[in-house]
């Protein structure tokens, strides 16, 4: 492990994810931590796993970003003490515009629900979203069809609580504070690499992540696949049942 972001989402993690590739990390954000690393965060909640077991997780791993693994980047920095620590930050009033965007995109974006609501990957999927995002936001809704109510007044207050922890506890040694506004220079300079001779990347802009994932993401199309055959044998059961009581 190389590097710990600290970060909240909506941060930039996305546009740093991808940085972070460009320099030739391999990265795991938020899917990746879903589809391998899922379970031993379970496990770690619950008291069944130890700091050993998250490091067997993340051994071939060069940086983390975003859910779950910002909650507990005190717990990597312990197990990975050689990795540098990236704290982005945003200011508070487009961070929480960008948060109720992201929010409202979802909450509407029927397909994506669909998927989450009648594939066993996506409720999985959904699930774990629900476990880590209450400690920020509070109780979540039990579907991911309910329209939950602005909470940018807490999410604030989280937010403020967690960066001023990672200031604090950080050592500073270890620790970058960074917006992806100032570009490749300090992230590079940081990292001690060289600036790639392209630009710096700027992903998921108009909180078009769900649509990307849907087109391109693996684990989406697999929720397609279930989502399908799942589907289908509902219409199975529902013609076979009309049929039998006609």
């Amino acid at each position: 492990m190389k590097v710990i972001m600290a970060g909240v989402s909506k941060t930039g993690s996305k546009t740093t994810a991808e940085a972070l590739r460009v320099l030739g990390l391999t990265v795991h954000d938020t899917m990746e931590n879903f589809v391998y690393h899922r379970q031993v965060w379970y496990d770690y909640i619950d008291g069944k796993a130890t700091l050993d077991d998250i490091r067997e997780s993340y051994k071939d791993v060069d940086a983390v970003i975003d859910y779950p693994v910002f909650f507990f980047w005190e717990q990597l920095a312990e197990a990975f003490p050689e990795a540098k620590i990236i704290l982005n930050q945003r200011d508070e009033k487009s961070l929480i515009r960008s948060a109720m965007d992201q929010h409202t995109a979802m909450a509407y974006n029927t397909y994506h629900n669909f998927l989450l609501m009648f594939s066993p990957t996506g409720w999985a999927k959904f699930r774990f979203i629900q476990r880590f995002l209450g400690i920020i936001e509070g109780p979540r809704p039990l579907s991911p069809f309910t329209k939950w109510p602005d909470s940018a007044i807490l999410r604030t207050i989280r937010c403020r609580e967690h960066n001023a922890a990672v200031l604090m506890n950080a050592p500073k040694d270890r620790l970058l504070v960074y917006s992806v506004k100032e570009g490749w220079k300090p992230l590079c300079k940081f990292l001690k690499v060289p600036v790639p001779n392209r630009e710096f990347p700027h992903n998921n802009l108009g909180a078009t992540l769900y649509d990307d994932r849907i087109r391109s993401d693996p684990t989406y199309q697999k929720m397609k696949r279930e989502a399908f055959v799942i589907v289908s044998l509902l219409f199975c059961l529902v013609v076979a049942c009309f049929s039998y009581f006609l």
